[in-house]
């Protein structure tokens, strides 16, 4: 094998492995604490790529000058950093809790230590690339495609590995993609015969996995603590680390009647990622269809008894076997194979079709119309402290319910539920995008919503039909028999709301008459209870800039991050990643010269935000169309890497046109952010092959554009800067991750496409005047 190649091959490997590892690493700390934790952690290790940036810049002549030692050695140890990082993590003297550092703060070192054994390894592997990016400026375009390339690559094998091992396993099998490369560079054989030692390492990481050390704040490790309680099976995928649990402790009855005396049965419960996912459902004993008809969610089946369900998001099963238990003819959609397996394992009935596919998915490619289609119950029990709100929820958008609201039937009901939350949010946000959904068909929301709560949930039914009094009555019975209490209902006297169960607030009565009157825009509320939208699909996510003050006055400082813990963490992480960004930037202008600085930050400042932006906002548009996260995220990051490796492979022949490469860039930016969402909906009822390939024909175009400015750039300017460019573009593309989703939250998708445009402007002004 030629040097070059070798050179190249060991690039693509560590490349692979930065990438795989930092997928692995979310879906780790998804579990042992939760998914918003886990983004802050990966930005804060992948600071690594400037910090790296700052090492060569101050030591570029003794890293030189002992190259052919210290590239196979970083090689080396990143591979063991990758290894044994997970087992240091979950060591007692290192691991933190994320709910323990809000409330006793002092207790976060215990995070940044965290931070700082994730950083080890991402730092290791970047030196090695950007020492090579030094060394060999004039072939960077080639070395620029096998770092691209290689980090598409690993985006995919991250994803394979989960479907055959458990997560505790895959860093040990990541980290023999390093030593593999350190092992290519090591020069003679004797050398490399030594660096096989460090396959040792990797070796033991797989055969002897640390165990993950879970928050003891999740759901399940709750569950475990339950006398009697055990893991009976467990299952990784893309999807996440599903689990089984069974327990006589157990039981499912979402705010169960109290009127109810009969003994709740124990009942499998499965977890996800640590967390809630659903219970394991059963049709042989009548007894368990009983307990859903003695919740809120028995509401639309007092009404009526529809022949046609769907039951969106279905989960396990639990919403589908209650609509199996009143002899209707069921759909349940389900993008999670295991779910899947799940409800075809354990409710055999002729009435039920499963189909694994995105809830989205199908009401926009199916035309079929139901007498009933029921959403799953949202939020948990005494809430979930904002860990949902910087989750996107393509089924609580305006144009998700306006979908479904086609799809009934004249005689249809739309249902969904959810935990009674306090301060009240979610059940104003709820009715607040029905209403809006209503009054765009053009009917009264007030003389077609039904809506009725338990002592912790309420369930609202919006009707096709106006409300007649034959359903007011059959309303009256069923809260009746259960001791439920009606909260709307035509003709409705304010003292029956609570008949049953008394509010310690009763405002929220008028704010739910307010939500449903048509200035409900003018409603001054603490919250923001606008309804989401595809563009904005933050269902959960209810914290306001503007009443930060309000709430601080109603519940105090300390209270605030329990009701938003994930946006208020999104925020802080910002804050920190760019106040150590600048660092990381300023520290190497004191050692450089002048001459070039503002042009290079901006140039490659600009490159590394741009891209980062572009990246998760075609992630999240996409998870629509192809319905499911896992697989839009990778075609995404797959995809974009490997054509953009193209476009640097051939960019240093094109060096005279860069400036008008810069130039389109945007403009193609732009285009895509008006272009996009008409064509996704447009094309979404194709089969998949075809949605996949529209998917690349619509990326390849910029992602093979935005391949060459960085190859270009380095190739123009001075060998002392090139370190110092390399981690401008690391630093500002970790900062632009968390900005991403903040712009997302607060302005929507389109407006992340326009900031990445102007970050490419940036890129093309900082041009100017040269030649």
């Amino acid at each position: 094998m030629s040097g070059d190649m070798r050179l190249n091959t060991a690039i693509g490997l560590v490349s692979a492995a930065v990438v795989a590892f930092q997928i692995c690493l979310m879906q780790i700390l998804s579990i042992v604490q939760w998914h918003h934790y886990a983004a802050m952690v990966i930005a804060l290790a992948l600071l690594g790529f400037g910090a790296s940036g700052t090492c060569i810049t101050l030591m570029q002549e003794r890293l030189l000058r002992g190259y052919a030692y210290l590239l196979p050695a970083f090689l080396l140890s990143c591979g063991a950093g990758m290894a044994f990082c997970v087992g240091i993590a979950m060591t007692p003297l290192v691991r933190f809790d994320a709910m323990l550092v809000l409330a006793r703060p002092e207790s976060s070192w215990r995070l940044t230590l965290t931070c700082l054994v994730f950083f080890t390894p991402f730092f290791l592997g970047a030196m090695a690339i950007g020492l090579a990016f030094v060394r060999h400026v004039r072939a960077i375009g080639k070395l620029y495609c096998s770092n691209l390339v290689g980090s598409g690559l690993g985006s995919l094998l991250a994803v394979a590995l989960t479907w055959g091992f458990l997560p505790e396993r895959i860093p040990g099998l990541i980290a023999i993609l390093p030593i593999l490369a350190g092992i290519i560079m090591c020069g003679t054989p004797r050398r490399a015969a030594a660096a096989c030692l460090a396959l040792v390492p990797a070796a033991w990481a797989v055969l002897y996995p640390p165990g993950l050390a879970m928050s003891e704040f999740k759901a399940l490790s709750r569950a475990l603590e339950m006398p009697g309680s055990t893991i009976v099976s467990t299952r990784n995928s893309p999807y996440g680390l599903m689990q089984i649990v069974s327990s006589p402790s157990l039981r499912f009855a979402p705010g169960v009647s109290l009127e109810r005396q009969a003994l709740l049965p124990a009942t499998p419960t499965v977890f996800k990622n640590g967390d809630w996912f659903g219970p394991v459902p059963r049709l042989d004993a009548r007894a368990r269809a009983d307990i859903l008809d003695s919740t809120t969610t028995g509401l639309p089946y007092a009404l009526g008894e529809p022949h046609r369900v769907l039951v969106l998001d279905a989960g396990t099963g639990a919403d589908a076997a209650q609509a199996i238990s009143h002899g209707a003819e069921v759909w349940a959609v389900e993008q999670n194979p295991f779910a899947v397996d799940i409800m075809r394992d354990n409710l055999e009935s002729s009435r039920l079709r499963v189909l694994n596919t995105g809830s989205r998915t199908f009401l926009m490619r199916y035309p079929a119309r139901f007498d009933l289609i029921v959403i799953p119950m949202i939020d948990a029990f005494g809430g979930t402290g904002g860990l949902h709100a910087l989750s996107e929820n393509y089924l609580l958008t305006t144009e998700a319910f306006c979908q479904m609201w086609n799809r009934l039937s004249p005689r249809g009901l739309l249902s969904v539920s959810c935990w009674m939350d306090y301060p009240p949010r979610a059940s104003l946000k709820l009715l607040a995008t029905l209403a809006e959904v209503l009054e765009r068909s053009g009917v009264d929301p007030r003389s077609h919503i039904v809506a009725v709560r338990s002592w912790g949930t309420l369930t609202i039914a919006a009707q096709r039909k106006p409300i007649t009094p034959g359903d007011v009555e059959r309303t009256g019975r069923f809260c009746d028999a259960l001791g439920f209490d009606p909260v709307l209902l035509p003709g409705l006297e304010p003292s029956r709301r609570e008949g049953f169960h008394a509010l310690q607030d009763a405002s929220w009565f008028d704010d739910v008459d307010a939500v449903l009157s048509p200035k409900r825009q003018d409603m001054p509320y603490g919250f923001d209870i606008r309804p989401a939208t595809d563009d904005r699909p933050y269902f959960s996510q209810f914290l306001t800039r503007k009443s930060l003050a309000r709430l601080n006055s109603l519940y105090g400082i300390r209270a605030i991050p329990f009701f938003e813990i994930s946006y208020l963490v999104l925020i802080a992480t910002a804050l920190q990643i760019t106040a150590l960004a600048f660092v990381l930037i300023v520290l190497p202008l004191m050692k450089i010269g002048r001459s070039g600085k503002t042009r290079t930050l901006l140039y490659f400042g600009g490159i590394g935000v741009g891209y980062m932006l572009i990246e998760m906002v075609l992630i999240q548009r996409f998870v629509l169309y192809l319905g499911n996260l896992v697989y839009a995220a990778t075609a995404v990051i797959g995809a974009m890497l490997i054509f953009s490796g193209a476009g640097s492979y051939v960019s240093l022949r094109l060096r005279s046109v860069s400036r008008s490469i810069l130039a389109v860039i945007p403009c193609l930016v732009l285009a895509g952010a008006f272009a996009l969402p008409p064509l996704l909906h447009g094309t979404i009822s194709l089969p998949l092959a075809a949605r996949v390939g529209i998917m690349l024909l619509f990326i390849a175009p910029p992602a093979f554009l935005m391949g060459m400015p960085f190859a270009q750039g380095i190739s123009t300017i001075g060998e002392d800067q090139v370190p110092w460019a390399w981690g401008v573009n690391g630093c500002l593309s970790v900062v632009s991750t968390p900005l991403a989703t903040i712009i997302a939250v607060e302005l929507g998708f389109a407006w992340v496409m326009i900031f990445a445009a102007c970050a490419y402007g940036v890129t093309f002004l900082s041009t100017a005047g040269r030649h």
